[in-house]
């Protein structure tokens, strides 16, 4: 395949980059040959961080590094470099090639202590969010009424939340779907506090 002078770039390039492009644009085949050139000269893959928006595109990462890498393995006629590549290829399973998302959580996971959470804290799976979501949705529209016009500012005031005028405000549902992944009621001290967690 003919490379683009922007796309020879980013595989040849020292330090840190980020590939920005269009869907189908060669993105992955461009970090895959980085990844590949990085490991040739040395780099073990466990030592790189490889980031991606989407798990579907972290795990065809790892598929296409993986399969590079073992590509090379099987071509090479020096036996270390043969079991160095094979080597590569299998900690491709536990390398750093994820989605943002699931980064920031291994290490907000793995220094717990320093966040104040504890050893047993997780994320939530798209199952749990939807469930607190609507669980949350439904809280606030019962004690909707017992705000009265006041809820939305009130949330506006308290909460990392645009402002919003109660009169051309969205309904409730579609503010809490908008600006928040989940909101909880708790109770502190006998009085309902809307916790909204951004």
């Amino acid at each position: 395949m003919a490379l683009t002078e922007e796309q020879r770039r980013a595989i040849t390039e020292s330090g840190n980059i980020i590939v920005s492009a269009a869907a189908g644009a060669g993105k992955t085949m461009v970090l895959t040959e980085r990844v590949f050139r990085l490991v040739t000269e040395g780099t073990s893959i466990d030592r790189l961080l490889i980031l991606t928006f989407t798990h579907a595109a972290a795990d065809e990462m790892k598929t296409r590094i993986a399969q590079r890498l073992s590509d090379a393995a099987a071509t090479e006629s020096d036996p270390r470099r043969r079991r160095y590549f094979r080597a590569q290829a299998q900690l491709c399973a536990s390398a750093n090639i994820s989605t943002i998302h699931a980064f920031c959580a291994k290490v907000v996971f793995r220094h717990f202590f320093c966040v104040g959470l504890t050893p047993s804290s997780k994320t939530l799976d798209k199952t749990e969010s939807d469930v607190l979501r609507r669980e949350a949705r439904e809280t606030l529209l019962v004690i909707r009424d017992s705000f009265g016009n006041s809820l939305i500012p009130f949330l506006a005031r308290h909460f990392d939340i645009v402002a919003v005028d109660v009169n051309t405000s969205p309904r409730l549902e579609a503010l809490v779907e908008e600006y928040s992944p989940f909101a909880v009621l708790t109770v502190v001290n006998g009085e309902n506090v809307i916790k909204l967690i951004l």
